[in-house]
């Protein structure tokens, strides 16, 4: 089973689990035997529990990899709906996700607090590429 999908069955099974049971009532073994893993499968792909409703890596690259690609000389306006443009795919393709996901995240303090620490390093990665092109 190919990496990428076997981390988007884990990440589903956790937001099914998290909905029926509750965050809490919830543990690393269980999402992970969901899709014939073990606890270890689970770590493979996620430090913690807590991170699984979130693909901070995935976005980081896509910014990153959107700011360097952008052509020269661009003014901050375009630079910035290119690099939004850049994100439709990942948005996209992680759009299942996202609706029970939020509803989860605003009920949920570990979940929230996360979510939090997400928009804070995208937004220093963003900074940063920006910095970098002297904007």
């Amino acid at each position: 089973m190919a990496k990428t999908n076997l981390r988007r069955q884990l990440q589903e099974a956790a937001l099914r689990l998290f909905l029926e049971r509750g965050y809490d009532q919830t543990t690393a073994t269980e999402i992970a035997a969901q899709v014939g893993g073990t606890e270890r499968t689970f770590f493979r792909y996620f430090p913690s529990k807590r991170d699984i409703l979130f693909d901070e890596d995935a976005l980081h690259e896509r910014l990153e990899l959107a700011i360097a690609e952008a052509p020269a000389g661009i003014g901050s306006m375009d630079l910035l709906h290119h690099i939004l443009r850049s994100l439709i795919p990942l948005l996209e393709e992680n759009r299942p996700l996202t609706e029970p996901a939020r509803r989860l995240i605003a009920v949920t303090p570990a979940l929230l607090e996360r979510q939090l620490a997400k928009t804070a390093a995208t937004t220093s990665t963003l900074a940063a590429g920006l910095r970098q092109r002297g904007m």
